[in-house]
């Protein structure tokens, strides 16, 4: 391992665990607002 190599796997993983989290943050917030949104609409009818 040269230190650029093992660099760039870091980064790899990296990414892919950032893209995760920010994929599961999204839909757990699109979640909640849609949630939210609802009661909203319920509550006025």
């Amino acid at each position: 391992f040269d230190r650029l190599g093992s660099h760039a796997i870091l980064l790899g993983v990296f990414a892919q665990t950032w893209k995760k989290t920010v994929a599961g943050a999204s839909r757990m917030f699109v979640e909640r607002h849609r949630s939210s949104h609802v009661q909203l609409i319920s509550d006025m009818v």
